[in-house]
């Protein structure tokens, strides 16, 4: 199974971007934050990332479209962050979007490590 390196967070939250920047990076990723999608579209062009939590409504972009976008870039676990929700409604959400789990809000740094690890990349 293929390590999680490089994570990317895009959510509006500076203060969630920066926490789990902090949070992450202690943990030995190397992370970048981005508080919008056409900032987001850059780096996953130029500097594509293993992993990436990003909220439900990304600022600035549907969420399917986004995931489509980061999916052409190459491998990576996709994980989307929102409030907590039925377990029946995150399962739509997640086939809908094409996403590989859901976290919600707020985000423990470990429940993302532990969904990120779960998936592999190397298939």
């Amino acid at each position: 199974m293929a390590k999680i390196q490089r994570i990317m967070v895009v959510d509006e939250s500076a203060g969630l971007c920066e926490g789990l920047d902090l949070l992450l990076t202690s943990y030995g990723h190397s992370v970048q934050t981005c508080r919008d999608v056409r900032e987001a579209r850059k780096l996953i062009e130029t500097v594509p990332a293993d992993g990436y939590l990003i909220q439900t409504t990304p600022p600035g972009k549907d969420v399917v479209e986004f995931i489509k976008l980061i999916r052409k870039a190459g491998p990576a676990v996709v994980l989307q962050c929102g409030p907590e929700l039925p377990e029946d409604k995150r399962q739509d959400l997640i086939t809908i979007s094409g996403a590989d789990g859901w976290v919600s809000k707020p985000i423990e740094a470990m429940a993302v490590l532990k969904q990120m690890r779960a998936v592999d990349l190397s298939a």
